[in-house]
Parts: structure tokens; sequence; C-alpha cells
């Protein structure tokens, strides 16, 4: 079964929250950043020890209730409990500049500033994923360590 698309909810949990996102050339997102599952550009990344890259949502669904699965990209077998976020594809995501998604709204920027515009935005509230969040306050952590 096919993993469900990104415009759409289960139910208004944080977890099943996604970022919609246009970005604003999408001609220079890179080919590396999009999932072999989805065929979108990567939400929440993750990878496994083979190093191929999916989205949290598309490879946990294709596990489905198993522990361990071929790759599908390189049929490597890998268990789920190895996958582990994929800081690069993260870090490179939130440097492309995306339109804020509620309609009417003019914003454009890079995706990582949306943390401070969309609960904001004049043209309807918008809630964020909770990994994006954590994923937000992670980096700004390493930023005071520094």
């Amino acid at each position: 079964m096919p993993p469900k698309t990104r415009n759409q909810k289960k139910d208004d949990s944080p977890e099943k929250v996604v970022i919609k996102r246009r970005f604003v050339e999408v001609n220079k997102v890179s080919k590396y950043l999009y999932c072999s599952i989805c065929i979108e550009v990567f939400n929440d990344p993750v990878q496994g020890p083979c190093q191929h890259t999916f989205c949290r949502q598309c490879i946990e669904s294709y596990f489905g209730k198993a522990a361990k699965v071929n790759c599908p990209q390189c049929r490597i077998k890998i268990e789920k409990k190895n996958l582990r976020k994929n800081m690069l594809a993260y870090q490179l995501i939130n440097d492309l500049s995306i339109f804020c998604s509620n309609n009417g709204c003019e914003w454009k920027g890079p995706l990582d500033e949306i943390t401070i515009h969309l609960p904001n935005c004049t043209f309807g509230q918008g809630k964020l994923p909770s990994w994006f969040a954590q994923y937000m306050l992670s980096r700004e952590e390493e930023f005071e360590r520094e």
C-alpha cells in the first residue's frame, strides 16, 4: 500500500502534522534530496546503515509491522531500530526557500524560519510537526554550546 500523500491528515495530533512546502526555486532542489518512495523532497529524513535516506513516514510505512526489511534501493537488510536522522539532509533542506502554505500570505524564506512565521501568520494559524520543532531546538542548543 503506498504511503499517504503529504497533504492528507489522519488526525490533528502533532505527530501527524506535516509542513506543506512549496519551494521558491524547485529547479534548484538537488535530485539527492528526494525520497525514492514518495518522490518528494524529504520530510524528517532518516537513513539506514546502508546510507540510503527516506522520509521517516515513508520508510516506517514500508516496514509496516516488520522489524526487518530489505532496503528499497539496495535490498540490504535493514532494521527499524537502526534508522537514524540524516542531519546533512535536514540542514540542506532547511536552507531551501519556501512560500508560506497559508492562502493569501506572501511570506517566503528558508524552511527553518517557518517555525517563527507559521504560528503567527495572519492568514491562518499553522501547526508545526513535533519532529521539526525538536530539530530546531537541538540546533539552538548546539549554537549555544559553541
